[in-house]
């Protein structure tokens, strides 16, 4: 593994019980990990968990509010992983060659790269070559909660090629226990139970942690052993920098029985992550066959893996010319996979990104155009209080409101009214400064400039880009509509521009 990879592991600035280390630190500690004995003898912290709300933007549809349960690993933790993370996965690319299921597994791999826009694109290739093909698209339910112990430990150490009673061997036991049986912490419950200690977060050389030694926090954590609790199920966590790739080693029989059976038929699998696709061209199977083959896949994951594939969330779809039709309901359909959707032998970006696209821009454009006004007003005021947005006018106030949650102002929370009153105090700052506003050109850089001069990484029209150019490569008989999805949401984003102004 690169040090400087390394360090970018354990110098990210979250809270967690230890602190994040500096780039003298992790070169310390990334060579101590070079001896095995030292992982060996180093105590894992605790887990810390919380949940988070996010939206989900369906297809034409207002977002839908979720709840996904995040964990976060200690710092010095997280470099283990990362470091044995790299280990593995060389074995694993290793093992996956021998056994013919490198090019089946795509996700959290080291070699090859592949992103989701070159795998899609590697799929919707293949089924324009082959005119007419079935398939079959499906996910493991619950994936990395559902994980066997038993069957991951086995395969780890197979891929590992450990004997016994050998350092590497209790090392990877030693691992492999944790990551099963992993203790976790709720973050609300420990804040809770912190700050009624009377502790405070310590602060080190600009960064934070909860205690300022292992020490401290095991003074603690003896008064309050209630707070741990350890996993006792099957599954693993989400948020270890070797999670990802221990899931592809857990599924190693899996794939090479479904790569074997997919050439049988000269079709292709592909995995990535917990979705899965398989594509047979019809010259060499019927509507019979690839129903048994369908069954078989859904039974082998269970007899296998131990994981469920819902039959009744399972894809068929006979695709001919570009032209998708789905099995299920006998109805002309559109193939979505990774992001992007087949449909009448057109490749475009799947509705939902392009919605949680322009609903985002909508409210940017919003809250940019309230700035503006806001920031006009304060060059021919000589004065706005700081701390009271009721003095604002009733405009700015009523479209300040509507952005951000359509409640009263005077019946919000403390927080939320301190959170407001922050972005004010923000923008009146920039227009004493005699300085621009960030919004203005963040949203022209996000949302309004053309989709061939967005710079790579800047916003999802870099990604509108870079897929339009991976996808425009090679032979090919489908239309991209990726550009014309964009410039038809830019030209909205100007009329509302407009509209607002």
């Amino acid at each position: 593994m690169d040090p400087d990879y390394f360090f970018s592991k354990v110098n990210k600035n979250y809270l967690h019980i230890d602190f994040p280390l500096s780039k003298k630190e992790a070169r310390l500690f990334y060579n101590e990990l070079l001896d095995a004995k030292n992982i060996l003898s180093h105590r894992f912290l605790p887990l810390i968990q919380f949940k988070i709300r996010f939206k989900k933007y369906p297809s034409n549809h207002k977002p839908v509010l979720k709840e996904r349960e995040i964990s976060l690993v200690s710092h010095h933790d997280s470099g283990i992983y990362s470091f044995l993370s790299s280990v593995i996965n060389e074995k694993y690319n290793r093992y996956s060659k021998i056994h013919g299921i490198s090019e089946s597994s795509v996700a959290y791999r080291t070699i090859n790269h592949l992103s989701n826009i070159t795998v899609a694109k590697e799929v919707f290739d293949f089924i324009d070559m082959q005119s007419e093909v079935f398939v079959m698209k499906g996910d493991f339910k619950g994936f990395f909660d559902n994980l066997d112990h038993t069957i991951l430990t086995k395969h780890i150490f197979e891929v590992l090629e450990l004997h016994k009673d050998t350092l590497d061997y209790n090392v990877w036991l030693k691992i492999i226990n944790n990551i099963e049986n992993f203790r976790k912490i709720d973050r609300d419950i420990f804040t809770q139970t912190f700050e009624n200690e009377n502790l405070h977060i310590q602060n080190r050389h600009n960064v934070s942690a909860y205690f300022s030694s292992r020490k401290d926090f095991g003074r603690f954590i003896k008064k309050h052993k209630d707070l741990i609790t350890t996993n006792k199920k099957n599954g693993i966590p989400q948020g270890t920098g070797i999670s990802g790739i221990l899931a592809n080693v857990y599924m190693v029989e899996f794939d090479e029985i479904i790569e074997k059976y997919s050439s049988k038929y000269q079709g292709i699998y592909r995995r990535y992550s917990d979705d899965f696709i398989i594509v047979l061209p019809k010259k060499l199977l019927n509507y019979e066959t690839f129903k048994i083959f369908v069954d078989y896949v859904i039974n082998l994951s269970h007899n296998i893996v131990n994981l469920t594939i819902e039959e009744n969330k399972t894809k068929m779809f006979s695709v001919s010319k570009g032209n998708v039709f789905d099995i299920k309901s006998n109805k002309n359909t559109s193939l979505d996979y990774l992001g992007f959707i087949l449909q009448q032998n057109t490749i475009a970006i799947r509705p939902k990104s392009i919605y949680k696209f322009y609903y985002r821009g909508r409210r940017a454009i919003k809250y940019s155009t309230m700035a503006s006004r806001l920031y006009s007003i304060s060059k021919q005021r000589s004065r706005i209080s700081n701390q009271k947005i009721k003095d604002l006018p009733l405009k700015i106030r009523s479209d300040y409101n509507k952005i951000y949650g359509g409640k009263n102002i005077f019946t919000e929370n403390i927080h939320e009214q301190k959170a407001k009153n922050n972005r004010v105090e923000r923008i009146i700052h920039h227009q004493r400064s005699k300085v621009g506003l960030p919004e203005i050109k963040k949203v022209k850089k996000s949302y309004l400039q053309k989709v061939d001069r967005a710079k790579p990484r800047e916003s999802f029209l870099s990604y509108v880009k870079l897929a339009n150019k991976i996808f425009s490569e090679g032979s090919f008989g489908y239309k991209l509509a990726f550009t014309k999805q964009a410039k038809k949401t830019r030209r909205k984003f100007y009329k509302l521009r407009r509209d607002l102004t």
